[in-house]
């Protein structure tokens, strides 16, 4: 019986069929190395096994599909239904899998040597050994978890996975670095922003985690209002600049209200104004923003950076038999932002002032710090 390929006398499809495969053993291998690199990358642990066939099957049969919808064949004019092609898409499956499979410990390999990953196998009777070499050790996190001052709360789904969670981590590592590799674990494999961990005779005495503040509500000022309009953005403003919106048509120009631009984009833009003049907005007209000449707040530059870095920013109050009563400013735990006493506010105070009774604090600084120095409680903490 000849060959179906032959019977149309086609040495040339071969041909064409064996260049199509290599390129598409190289996409597959492409795909699933690269994934592979970014996976490391990002949670530096390898891809799961299976992961990199799965995707060298994937490639060639996303590229199959296309040829089929597109060009009504997988190889020159030879029909989709014909038996050569049918031999060709089992080879082509077959190759993306084998190099796919061929690609994950390649792209491990890689990822592990340009971002300095170590590699570590560490399962089943191998972990029991290293355990019992003191190469690992075993770290568990406590039964209770709690929520980190300044930070919004956790889910409880996500405090529940982390109560009693084991880690294995290197036993050459000091309190300090352990710590710090325990937190960056919590943080890369939870939904976390923040994670604080306290040790006590070599376990773990507490853990604390939270999420950061990406809404609006938390930043904006008392009796004011966020909102969004079609306008056409000052080319010198930017978020936070002070603006003045105006409505423009044929027949008269008026200003609406004045505020701070928050964001902008294209023909919307995103601006705080006092809360009665919300009102005034119309949905389906077009304003104009102005800067006007005015030096630009820092108040959302500020927000801005803390919102993304690890400080966070608290205020205690200071009760009658309160520790802190009496306490001087410069030795509380980060930075002193003010501090509001009766009807009056001290800004930035100096490092000798003293609390006193019924003061509210505000601190900016590592929620580690406030935990360890403070003692801080959601009795004493206010709500900033």
């Amino acid at each position: 019986m000849t060959i179906p390929l032959l019977q149309l006398g086609t040495v040339g499809l071969l041909r064409d069929a064996s260049v199509q495969l290599v390129g598409l053993g190289l996409a597959a291998a492409v795909v699933a190395t690269g994934w592979t690199v970014l996976y490391r990358r990002r949670t530096t642990r390898p891809l799961p096994p299976g992961s990199g066939a799965f995707l060298g099957v994937s490639t060639v049969a996303a590229w199959m599909f296309v040829e089929i919808v597109l060009r009504g064949s997988l190889v020159g004019s030879l029909p989709y239904e014909h038996h050569g092609s049918a031999i060709y898409g089992v080879a082509g499956l077959s190759l993306g899998g084998v190099v796919g499979a061929v690609g994950r410990p390649l792209g491990d390999r890689i990822a592990c040597v340009v971002y300095g990953i170590e590699r570590l196998v560490a399962e089943r009777d191998v972990a029991r050994l290293l355990r019992s070499a003191r190469v690992l050790t075993v770290v568990t996190v406590s039964d209770s978890v709690s929520d980190t001052e300044g930070y919004s709360p956790a889910s409880n789904k996500t405090k529940r996975a982390l109560a009693g969670a084991q880690f294995r981590l290197p036993s050459r590592l000091s309190e300090d670095e352990l710590i710090d590799r325990l937190e960056t674990r919590i943080v890369a494999d939870y939904d976390v922003d923040h994670a604080s961990v306290t040790f006590d005779d070599g376990a773990v005495a507490s853990l604390s985690v939270g999420r950061r503040r990406s809404s609006l509500g938390p930043t904006l000022p008392p009796d004011t209002v966020a909102v969004g309009i079609r306008a056409d953005p000052a080319g010198d403003a930017s978020p936070g600049d002070a603006v003045e919106i105006w409505e423009t048509g044929p027949d008269a120009t008026r200003l609406v209200a004045r505020g701070r631009l928050r964001a902008s984009s294209e023909e919307r833009a995103t601006v705080v104004v006092d809360r009665d003049d919300a009102a005034r907005f119309d949905p389906t007209t077009r304003y104009r923003l102005v800067t006007p000449s005015e030096t630009p707040s820092d108040h959302y530059r500020l927000t801005s950076l803390l919102r993304d870095v690890e400080e966070t920013t608290i205020a205690v109050s200071v009760a009658d038999d309160d520790d802190l009563l009496g306490e001087f400013v410069g030795w509380l735990p980060g930075s002193a932002l003010a501090i509001e006493r009766d009807d009056e506010v001290l800004v930035l105070p100096d490092d000798r002032v003293t609390l006193q009774s019924d003061d509210i604090v505000f601190l900016v600084g590592l929620p580690s710090a406030f935990a360890e120095r403070l003692n801080i409680s959601e009795a004493r903490t206010v709500a900033v």
